[in-house]
């Protein structure tokens, strides 16, 4: 009866011990620009996980009128990408009012004032390294 004891708590302690314990989230504040330094705002902003150990991450967030986010991501490198934001034509029509343009998807920020290296994690050129810590303020990403 000992041995199965002393063999069961060793099992324990050996499973214990390989079990990884997961990255801590980091909150990541920054800010993006245009190439005059005036803010990029009402646009969302995505960081696109480049490690195998963040694929799951996929943070995203608003930019404000000054063109600011904060977000919550795993350490690791991202790229960071923009994006308008959606909003639903007709949204502000009554209860039961009809509206034909319903389903059709205008932009609340202009689409087509992000340079198209931007729109996209595969093209944008803006990469950082986000590392262990309580916050991190990346640099400001400015567009060229």
């Amino acid at each position: 009866m000992r041995s199965w004891l002393t063999v069961g708590l060793v099992a324990m302690v050996a499973l214990t011990g390989c079990s990884k314990t997961p990255p801590v989230p980091v909150v990541v504040k920054g800010r993006v620009t245009q190439a005059d330094g005036k803010p990029v705002a009402n646009m969302i902003v995505t960081f696109t996980a480049r490690e195998e150990g963040n694929k799951s991450s996929r943070p995203i967030a608003m930019l404000d009128a000054a063109g600011q986010y904060e977000v919550t991501c795993i350490p690791g490198k991202y790229t960071v990408s923009l994006a308008a934001i959606p909003v639903q034509a007709g949204g502000g029509s009554p209860a039961g009012g009809g509206d034909a343009n319903v389903g059709k998807l205008p932009v609340a920020g202009d689409q087509k004032a992000i340079p198209i290296k931007y729109r996209d994690a595969e093209s944008s050129p803006w990469e950082v390294t986000i590392t262990t810590g309580q916050t991190e303020d990346v640099p400001v990403l400015k567009m060229n």
